[in-house]
């Protein structure tokens, strides 16, 4: 139905449980990899319309508003209602926030805060060949709308050129 109205989620736990939702109806209809776009919020926030300033980056970005609801989404993906996913988180670069989060039971994986920088390329090049056809590779906030708002990276010259 094209005429269909999807609320704007209130809270952060309404956002982690729309995110969740749409997460796995995409799934259902075959679509493994995936991008999900949180509202940057702090855990204690409730106004979702007046979102505050991130004086620390991407360090805090991460820290107390993509983390806590990455993880939160993660452990609630096709868990059962009484039994959450374990979910491990593991800092890649720390000066950018950026992560890899894996859920032990279902083996699905989210890559937060993904740059254009090359590396992040190929380790999404990476994890698309090492994950399983039915497992979830999930690209959280990354820092790109899409492959025009790249940049042009002189120390890697065939970066935008292996995003497509």
């Amino acid at each position: 139905n094209n005429n269909m109205r999807v609320p704007l989620p209130e809270s952060p736990a309404e956002m982690i449980l729309q995110a969740r939702d749409a997460v796995e109806r995409a799934d259902d209809d075959g679509i493994k990899r995936q991008t999900v776009l949180f509202a940057l919020v702090k855990d204690d926030e409730t106004d979702m319309a007046n979102v505050e300033a991130w004086p620390g980056g991407a360090q805090q970005m991460y820290r107390e508003s993509a983390k806590p609801l990455t993880l939160e989404m993660m452990k609630q993906l096709y868990a059962d209602p009484y039994a959450k996913s374990n979910v491990t988180a593991q800092d890649i670069w720390d000066f950018d926030g950026s992560a890899i989060m894996t859920t032990t039971q279902s083996n699905h994986t989210a890559l937060i805060f993904a740059n254009t920088d090359i590396k992040y390329t190929r380790d999404i090049q990476k994890l698309d060949e090492e994950l399983a056809d039915d497992s979830l590779l999930l690209l959280i906030n990354p820092f790109w709308r899409n492959l025009e708002s790249w940049g042009i990276n002189i120390l890697s010259p065939g970066a935008k050129k292996l995003a497509k």
